[in-house]
């Protein structure tokens, strides 16, 4: 005789444990908590370490921080291999309408030569002249004989799209523009900005752009950098509020579509704790702009 085996019991078996899946304030969180990707600008890393490290610490959940700058972490996100790209510029008009962002802060791109270097303050005139390469040598600017090293950004990196749009002076690799808007092509290009000042700090001749907030901490600690004046004005917190230095610029995360993750991330940035961290790295929360 067959023996009929009936499958309702395990449907409802089934059915019961989806239930309770769904219902599950736990297994939910669970799902929510799963590892969080930031990708992107190198200046903004040490600060997301900082925070990655904070949130998982609460239980948040693992929270998983590259670097590779501001263009790899926008195709990161697009392409669905990070869920935030951690930017150090404004989001260009093409990228806004994929995107979505939240400004967590402000920060200068500050000019830095070796701390041989005599020169005190440059403007941008000059700062063009060294760049393009008419100026090769720093007796042409001060009382110093010594050649000019440049040292830039790579391309994609949100530090160089600043330098460019405020110089008016771009990478050679695939731009229509004249030779005479051109970086030097004898520029050494540069990924990070700790790259950038330990080259500038171990070259007498040698001159570069990065971070306000990471050239701070880096010649604080013992880097042998000089930060110049640009314009008249030397970059600080009180200038980079007020806008009267030359070099500003957006700090921002960008998603596709906020969830429950990257609100907590966002929370925590723009929280009383957040913006203490953000000014520890040398960055202006955006009230501290708004409020002056």
């Amino acid at each position: 005789m067959i023996k009929r085996v009936s499958v309702f019991p395990r449907i409802v078996v089934l059915s019961i444990t989806v239930i309770l899946v769904l219902c599950s304030p736990s297994l939910l969180a669970e799902s929510a908590h799963s590892p969080l990707r930031v990708s992107g600008s190198s200046t903004l890393q040490p600060l997301l370490d900082r925070v990655a490290g904070i949130l998982e610490n609460s239980s948040f959940g693992l929270v998983i921080i590259e670097g590779g700058g501001t263009t790899m972490g926008i195709q990161d996100v697009i392409d669905g291999v990070s869920d935030v790209a951690a930017i150090s510029r404004a989001l260009h008009a093409d990228e806004k309408m994929i995107l979505s962002n939240t400004l967590i802060g402000f920060d200068a791109i500050a000019i830095v030569v070796n701390e041989r270097n005599p020169l005190s303050e440059i403007g941008r005139a000059d700062l063009v002249d060294v760049y393009s390469g008419s100026i090769d040598n720093w007796r042409l600017l001060a009382d110093w004989s010594c050649p000019v090293v440049l040292v830039t950004k790579e391309e994609g990196r949100g530090t160089l799209a600043v330098f460019e749009a405020y110089s008016g002076l771009y990478s050679n690799k695939g731009k229509d523009v004249s030779a005479s808007m051109m970086i030097s092509p004898k520029a050494i290009e540069a990924g990070s900005d700790l790259e950038v000042v330990t080259l500038v700090g171990g070259i007498p001749g040698a001159i570069g752009y990065v971070s306000y907030a990471v050239a701070s901490v880096m010649r604080d600690k013992g880097m042998p950098i000089k930060i110049l004046s640009l314009d008249g004005i030397t970059p600080s917190a009180e200038t980079i509020a007020d806008a009267s230095y030359s070099i500003l610029r957006e700090l921002n995360l960008a998603y596709i579509e906020m969830d429950a993750r990257i609100a907590a991330l966002v929370d925590y940035l723009l929280s009383s704790e957040g913006r203490a961290l953000i000014a520890e790295q040398g960055f202006l929360a955006p009230s501290e702009v708004d409020e002056r």
